[in-house]
């Protein structure tokens, strides 16, 4: 829904996704390939995890604020849409690796799941918001925050995986 609400929502152009998505993708590739490097020197993958999902949450509710104030214009998206796709980078690999853990030898199964909820969740939340994405940067805003703070509760509720002990 991003080109649609950047372009007729807050009069960007096209221009404006395109730089949205080089830097979101950037963002993302850079938190994904650094989580490696944090895990090689003690940091747990749940915590990892949490840093990744609190940070999704946090720039969703400050995309709220910048959608509150009036003067959302497509900058201020594009410079909230770097630690939030940051946050999905630095949780994305080790939160995969959890849940296809969590699938119990069931890999292929594990996986499936965790692509299909992702493209539930994507295509599902476009389709309901289909009617107020013209009408500027809130509806996005509200819906995203909702999934990203969902997830951060839901963090706190699920039991850690066992799986972080060395071998002896």
């Amino acid at each position: 829904c991003a080109p649609v609400m950047l372009e007729r929502g807050l009069g960007g152009s096209l221009r404006d996704f395109i730089t949205m998505q080089v830097c979101g993708v950037a963002s993302f590739f850079v938190a994904s390939n650094s989580v490696g490097f944090f895990i090689a020197r003690g940091v747990s993958p749940e915590r990892v995890i949490w840093v990744g999902t609190a940070l999704t949450c946090v720039a969703s509710v400050l995309m709220i604020v910048y959608a509150l104030s009036g003067m959302a214009q497509p900058i201020g998206v594009i410079l909230l849409f770097m630690p939030f796709n940051a946050g999905i980078g630095f949780r994305g690999p080790p939160g995969f690796l959890r849940a296809v853990i969590a699938a119990d030898g069931q890999d292929d199964r594990g996986s499936s799941l965790v692509l299909l909820s992702i493209f539930l969740i994507a295509s599902g939340g476009t389709a309901l918001l289909a009617p107020l994405i013209e009408h500027g940067l809130m509806s996005v805003a509200l819906s995203v925050a909702v999934i990203e703070c969902t997830a951060l509760v839901l963090l706190a509720l699920l039991p850690k995986l066992e799986t972080d002990a060395k071998p002896v």
